[in-house]
């Protein structure tokens, strides 16, 4: 086809008008139009073929039959994937820190929740054992006039009868208390007299503790509970009970707001057993009776030793003392 067309053509030219005749020109010109037309249509049958066989280049040229087959890009370069899974990554810390704020904020609620809790539970404890007596404590320290710390030569208050003088030295314990004079001088009327059980120290503390019980129950006597838990102490001054029965025998003055009989008590029994369990509520009662008793200076010296001496006592004594030290103004 292409022949014909490059005959037709030569033809056409040797035909027009003004040609030159020159018969071995012409004929060299179309033998050389004659080639260019055979290498054309090669060309186009190679293309026809590969055409078929889909063996194409992805730019539009013609690939041979044998060749490997073109492999397909990547998805997307190393640094990219990289940066995906590291943006990835911080928004699921984002989303973790998130939670773990939240529940943070959840514990903190809780734990605020709870302080009060054991803050009420600690009032109404203290209103029973009082008798449900409810004189402010502002009124008690307004009516007692101001005392110079104890233990400060020269700076002693003068004791009442049946008073006790309560000495505490900055930087040691508190000491047992000193009677001012014997309770038949005007002191507090002698407890009823009550006789321990027979039996092991076990059974004779669960006598006097049950009595103490039954008291703080039905608001009864305190003093049969008194007698029992003083008769306990001395005569099982050594056994393991024994630093139990001397803070409930001060929970039985405390009871009855006898905040000066009960802050010899408590003292004595931080004094006697300061490794009991019961040391820590000791020294807290004592900071509270002399707080009752307007000694400002010992109260919030005792508070502070309770803090120092007792940092893993439980949350309920430590709220109990931060409530007092500030209500005594505590430095």
């Amino acid at each position: 086809m292409i022949r014909r067309i490059a005959l037709c053509a030569a033809l056409a030219v040797a035909l027009l008008p003004g040609a030159p005749r020159d018969a071995h020109a012409q004929q060299q010109d179309l033998r050389s139009l004659i080639d260019r037309m055979d290498r054309l249509q090669r060309d186009m049958d190679v293309m026809q073929r590969n055409l078929a066989r889909g063996t194409t280049t992805p730019a539009g040229g013609v690939q041979a039959a044998n060749s490997p087959p073109p492999q397909a890009a990547p998805a997307g370069s190393f640094v990219e994937l990289t940066d995906q899974r590291i943006s990835s990554l911080e928004t699921q810390m984002r989303e973790l820190t998130g939670r773990v704020e939240e529940t943070l904020n959840q514990v903190h609620v809780t734990q605020q929740k709870l302080d009060k809790l054991v803050g009420d539970v600690d009032f109404r404890l203290n209103q029973l054992e009082k008798g449900g007596a409810a004189a402010p404590a502002a009124a008690a320290a307004a009516d007692t006039p101001p005392a110079a710390p104890l233990g400060t030569p020269g700076n002693t208050p003068p004791g009442k009868p049946g008073e006790q003088k309560l000495v505490l030295v900055p930087g040691q314990p508190a000491t047992a208390p000193v009677p001012a004079q014997a309770a038949a001088a005007g002191g507090a009327p002698a407890a009823a007299n009550v006789t321990l059980p027979a039996g092991p120290p076990e059974t004779q503390y669960e006598f006097a503790y049950g009595l103490y019980q039954q008291a703080v129950q039905d608001r009864g006597d305190f003093g049969r509970a008194e007698n029992a838990l003083r008769s306990f102490v001395a005569a099982n001054a050594t056994h393991r009970l024994a630093g139990d029965a001397q803070y409930w025998l001060g929970e039985t003055y405390y009871a009855r707001r006898n905040w000066n009989e009960a802050a010899g008590a408590f003292a004595e029994q931080f004094k006697r057993f300061p490794q009991n369990a019961k040391a820590p509520d000791s020294l807290l009662r004592l900071g509270q009776s002399l707080g009752q008793l307007n000694r400002k200076p010992d109260a919030c010296g005792t508070l502070a030793e309770l803090a120092k001496r007792y940092p893993n006592a439980s949350q309920s004594i430590k709220l109990a003392a931060q409530r007092e030290r500030t209500r005594l103004s505590c430095n």
